[in-house]
């Protein structure tokens, strides 16, 4: 999905009060599982072809380069910005330069496939049970900021798992503002000496999934404050504890709000049993107003059934 697409269909989302998509590439994942045609057919989804799959007679075409420009003949989308290199250091001058220049394409990128262009040399090299080997992948180096952690929050999942999330000061990060970040566990924390109002760098692995890298100790003062994980759960207050084997703390009160709102939402989610206009909003809404429940949900019943 290019860049100006994404963009105009997350202000649609906002407009209709509905959750933006948080990159390009599950915007585009997204419309391809529409069910209703007629909705992708508005997401201005794009496309390169870069290869031809099955059994095809090549004829007088001899390289992979051909076949592409045969398909640009044909009337199909080729990327302009392949190119032949005939050496293994024309190969990483290209490499480098995307590296600099991802940024000024009109849609994201992450890296790079180099493939072998003789065909013949391709069937003599042949495949492996997952790839073939006339061809690799170069992943760029994830793109970095600097921003300061400002708090962490602690959520409760529908087992009880509790999991920290950095507060950020929002930073442009791979083309998106980034103010939360996922810590995992308490040893991450520790592990990387992380304390609140710490500079910090961040990442997106995978340029997805926002990621702190590591503090900035020459920015310390005195005024960072260290993080301690709290003894008690956030959500009913019931005591925390760690189960033999696991690094997280666990919340295992069965009538713990947190658990029934994450596991109902679960329950009624795509994976589970897919219930439509019962989304996660409504259950938000649902939990904080104030309607008497006769009957508790066993949260014991929904994680097991589901």
């Amino acid at each position: 999905m290019p860049q100006r697409a994404f963009v105009s269909l997350n202000e649609i989302r906002k407009k209709n009060q509905e959750e933006p998509f948080a990159n390009p590439r599950n915007a585009a994942a997204g419309s391809l599982r529409q069910l209703d045609p007629k909705i992708a057919s508005k997401r201005q989804l794009d496309i390169f072809l870069y290869a031809v799959g099955g059994e095809w007679e090549t004829g007088t075409i001899e390289t992979h380069s051909g076949r592409l420009d045969y398909l640009q003949k044909l009337g199909f989308k080729i990327n302009p910005e392949s190119q032949i290199c005939k050496s293994i250091e024309e190969v990483l001058e290209y490499v480098e330069e995307w590296t600099e220049k991802r940024a000024s394409l009109s849609y994201d990128i992450d890296g790079i496939v180099i493939k072998v262009d003789d065909l013949e040399a391709q069937e003599q090299l042949g495949f492996t049970a997952k790839s073939p080997r006339w061809a690799i992948a170069y992943k760029f180096p994830a793109e970095e900021a600097i921003t300061k952690l400002i708090d962490i929050e602690l959520s409760v999942g529908r087992t009880g798992v509790i999991t920290p999330t950095a507060i950020l000061e929002p930073v442009k990060v791979a083309g998106s503002t980034v103010q939360r970040a996922s810590l995992h566990n308490e040893d991450l924390i520790k592990e990387k000496d992380l304390r609140i109002g710490d500079t910090v760098i961040i990442k997106k692995a995978g340029d997805i999934i926002p990621e702190v890298v590591r503090v900035l100790e020459n920015e310390r003062t005195d005024e960072q404050q260290p993080f301690a994980m709290p003894e008690n759960c956030p959500s009913c207050g019931a005591e925390l504890v760690r189960l033999e084997e696991e690094v997280a703390l666990r919340c295992i009160n069965p009538n713990c709000p947190a658990q029934l709102k994450e596991g109902l939402i679960h329950f009624v989610s795509r994976l589970a049993m897919n219930i439509d206009g019962l989304g996660e909003k409504v259950i938000e809404q649902l939990f904080q107003a104030p309607i008497f429940i006769p009957l508790r949900i066993s949260i014991g019943l929904i994680v097991k059934s589901c």
